[in-house]
């Protein structure tokens, strides 16, 4: 066999030495590969700021941005470093926004940015170092990166593209977790438009609610309001007294608000009297005093029940109640109301809010013209778009992400006029556009003359099956409270507005459930056997009409308004009408008197009962035995009558006889008829007499 040359040996040397080579350096590349859109999200990133909103014209000029990183795995990390990142594609109309928006983490790919040569690099954050080098799990750690516009290379304003467009923006993380290997464990995005949009038209709703906490005795369930008056509300208000803003408030809101401003403070249903939060509560008050003088304001339904889940669930009842609640002396009853349901609805709502008489519908989700009219119901759309966030992962609805898509959004589709909804345009994104835009009365915007276009309506949940039947029973439950302690219109009006309350939009599930609870602990519970009739185990008529005693004892802790009802085994023969309503104190009595209407003699068994001014029954069913008892009368009766009948027969038969005799004495005429002695009359016999 020949043996290989030299040549051919140190050929196959190098060959070797440079298959080596390959291996060791995919090796490396494959120790810290691309992170992809399947790869753990193992660290989540929150935006808490981004500066500026804009990019900047200033080649010079800094983008910084910032925010906390927390360790969601279940192991530590070691070289833990947060890196800027961008993306130089251009993103040009909405389509793409959109598409951008739902893309996955790794899509566009993106650069991250390396040492910018400053000291210290400002592209880059060690949450790690050399004195904590591990970030272990639950670990939480703030961060600062930012890079200079020439370094970014995003592109420049051109004439195909006045605008610029929009791009991404945000941060890398990468690092080792314990028995892996260095790759990028988390990441955050958000829009970045390269101009600012131009300036709109603005209607602006502020909504001026809050979960309900006053029970219908007038106590608290929590403070809450207090925080709130603090913060969202507070900031709300703000809002609102801008000049040109359109306000709706919840007439439930404004009663709480004026019970905490109480003297002496309000109670909890705990028992405690708390003034916290009182003098907040006074301070809102007048301010939305002053501003009702300034801007258009709107009455919600009391307790902003959510009407869109009633309608889909068919419980008118929710509307009829809304509208009940809200006596005609309230200091909000003369404005005109407004109804904003919390998802889309289709055009069946406009019937179902009917009986609230709405001037105002306002329509969240639904895409269209801002103003259309509906016969008497101004129809108003608002701006979803400036209530969306940035793209994922989550989390991706900060401030930050709400502000960066709210700018590119108008940026790439302007609209002359919008609307917005304060509960659902962030405070940060109110801020960023408020610059941007002019902002006017909903009477301002131009009116769509064509057809309304309703979307399909999105479906709610209830916590459970039986939570309308539970909120009926409870309605039911209050009214015949009211009317037990003989206050039947404030029983339905209470009735009305707990429910209401219940039902608002602002409660969680679970959270409608715990106040219904609440309400349903206040209704008192009457004992039968403590309000009952006391009579007399028998009664004796001998009266066709006669009145008699009855008493009604009450030893429960709150008075009863009731009357005494009988049911009579045979009404034709004896009847008893029911007595007055009358309210019996507590731990007190009252001695009633009932009329007996005796129509025939005899004896039978009477059921008497209480009942309130609607009929519901109260207490248990007392019995006694009537006897009506007139026969001496009636026997009287007859033998005087009997008398006088016989009196005048005899009298008639006297003077038959009288009359007999007188004719017996007198001489017969001739063809006159004849009294024969049983005196039958005998006629003349006409055949005797001569024919004329």
């Amino acid at each position: 066999m020949t043996r290989p040359s030299s040549a051919d040996g140190s050929a196959r040397r190098w060959v070797s030495a440079a298959v080596g080579l390959l291996l060791v350096v995919l090796a490396t590349l494959a120790g810290a590969p691309p992170a992809h859109a399947d790869d753990p999200i193992e660290v989540a990133i929150t935006l808490t700021s981004v500066s500026p909103q804009v990019v900047p014209k200033d080649p010079a000029a800094r983008i910084t941005i910032s925010g906390e990183v927390v360790n969601t795995s279940k192991v530590a990390m070691k070289g833990v470093q947060v890196s800027f990142w961008r993306s130089r594609d251009p993103i040009s109309t909405t389509a793409e926004l959109q598409q951008a928006a739902a893309s996955p983490w790794d899509v566009p790919f993106g650069e991250r940015m390396g040492v910018d040569g400053t000291e210290p690099d400002l592209n880059l954050f060690n949450i790690t170092t050399e004195n904590e080098p591990s970030f272990g799990p639950g670990a939480k750690a703030t961060f600062t990166v930012s890079a200079r516009v020439d370094q970014l290379d995003l592109g420049s304003v051109s004439a195909d593209d006045p605008s610029g467009g929009v791009r991404l923006v945000g941060v890398h993380v990468r690092g080792t977790p314990a028995g892996g290997t260095n790759h990028t464990v988390g990441r955050a995005r958000v829009f970045m438009p390269m101009s600012a949009p131009t300036s709109v038209d603005r209607a602006s709703i502020v909504v001026l609610t809050s979960a309900p906490s006053m029970l219908p005795d007038g106590t608290f369930t929590d403070t809450h309001l207090a925080g709130e008056l603090g913060g969202r509300l507070g900031r709300l208000l703000a809002e609102a007294a801008q000049p040109g803003a359109t306000v709706l408030i919840d007439p439930s809101l404004y009663d709480e608000l004026t019970a905490m401003t109480s003297e002496g403070g309000y109670r909890l249903s705990s028992g405690q009297v708390t003034t916290e939060g009182a003098q907040q509560a006074s301070d809102f008050l007048l301010g939305f005093g002053a501003l009702q003088s300034v801007n258009t304001v709107y009455r919600l339904p009391f307790g902003n029940p959510d009407l869109a889940l009633a309608h889909q669930f068919d419980q008118p009842e929710v509307v009829s109640r809304a509208a009940a609640a809200l006596p005609a002396n309230h200091p909000l009853s003369g404005l005109p109301v407004a109804v904003v349901p919390d998802r889309s609805v289709d055009s069946s709502i406009v019937s179902f809010i009917a009986p609230l008489h709405p001037t105002l519908l306002v329509l969240r989700n639904n895409p269209g013209p801002e103003r259309q009219q509906v016969g008497d119901l101004m129809v108003v759309r608002t701006d979803t778009r400036l209530g969306l966030g940035g793209p994922g992962p989550a989390p991706s609805s900060t401030d930050p992400q709400r502000v960066g898509r709210a700018l590119s959004e108008l940026l790439l589709d302007p609209s002359p006029q919008i609307v917005t909804l304060s509960d659902q345009v962030l405070p940060a994104v109110d801020r960023a556009i408020r610059p941007l835009s002019t902002l006017v009365p909903l009477t301002a915007l131009e009116e769509s003359s064509g057809r309304v276009v309703w979307p399909k309506a999105v479906k709610g949940n209830v916590v459970s099956a039986d939570w309308w039947a539970q909120l009926d029973t409870t309605a039911q439950r209050l009214t015949d409270a009211g009317d037990l302690r003989g206050d039947l219109a404030t029983g339905k009006r209470q009735a009305a507005a707990a429910t209401s309350r219940a039902a608002a939009s602002r409660f969680t599930a679970e959270s409608r459930v715990a106040y219904l609870s609440a309400v349903r602990g206040l209704i008192p519970s009457i004992d039968s056997q403590n309000v009952r009739i006391v009579s007399a185990e028998k009664f004796v008529v001998s009266e066709a009409t006669t009145r008699l005693p009855i008493t009604v004892t009450n030893n429960t802790d709150q008075p009863v308004a009731v009357r005494v009802v009988f049911i009579s085994e045979n009404p034709q023969r004896i009847s008893l009408p029911p007595t007055d309503v009358v309210t019996v104190p507590p731990h007190g009595s009252h001695a009633f008197t009932f009329t007996v209407e005796a129509h025939t003699n005899g004896a039978l068994t009477v059921r008497a009962r209480l009942e309130t001014s609607t009929g519901v029954p109260v207490g248990v069913e007392h019995r006694f035995i009537l006897t009506a008892n007139s026969l001496g009368r009636i026997g009287w009766i007859l033998m005087v009558s009997s008398g006088l009948v016989v009196l005048a027969a005899t009298a008639l038969r006297i003077r038959q006889v009288r009359g007999e005799r007188g004719r017996a004495s007198l001489p017969a005429v001739a063809g006159a008829p004849s009294v024969s002695g049983e005196g039958f009359v005998t006629p003349p016999d006409l055949g005797t007499r001569p024919h004329p």
